[in-house]
């Protein structure tokens, strides 16, 4: 028979000893996951410290080990569960991505507006060489 541990790292489990140093606990912590009070979830919004501390723990452990970011950074993230954190890092790529594009579409707009204004000025040098 296999022990927990065994049964909760498999073979292929990919993690190294710093991540098993964590302990087993990072992947059984249900009691953290359910929220005491009621059934509205109120708002708490995100600290930079809590979104850097997000995006550090992503560039660390890979996106996806969202428990085990939350066991190392319990510190910084208290009160977080793993599926805020997955929602927290959804945005961020989400809002990455949106900066990527609007600054792509004002690189687009300033050639277009620099090809027309260039344009222009070969005109009234065209005009300007007649006699």
């Amino acid at each position: 028979a296999m022990s927990p541990k065994e049964h909760a790292y498999p073979p292929d489990h990919g993690l190294n000893d710093e991540m098993l140093a964590l302990g087993h606990r990072y992947l059984t912590n249900r009691a953290r996951k359910r929220r005491q009070g009621g059934d509205a979830k109120s708002v708490n919004w995100w600290t930079r410290e809590e979104e850097r501390t997000l995006v550090k723990g992503v560039k660390e452990l890979g996106k996806g080990r969202w428990s085990m970011i939350l066991h190392k950074y319990r510190g910084a993230l208290r009160g977080r569960t793993t599926v805020d954190l997955k929602d927290k890092w959804r945005n961020i790529e989400r809002a990455e991505a949106r900066r990527k594009r609007l600054k792509l579409a004002r690189a687009a707009v300033e050639e277009m507006e620099g090809k027309r204004h260039r344009s222009q000025e070969n005109k009234k040098c065209q005009e300007n060489d007649r006699p």
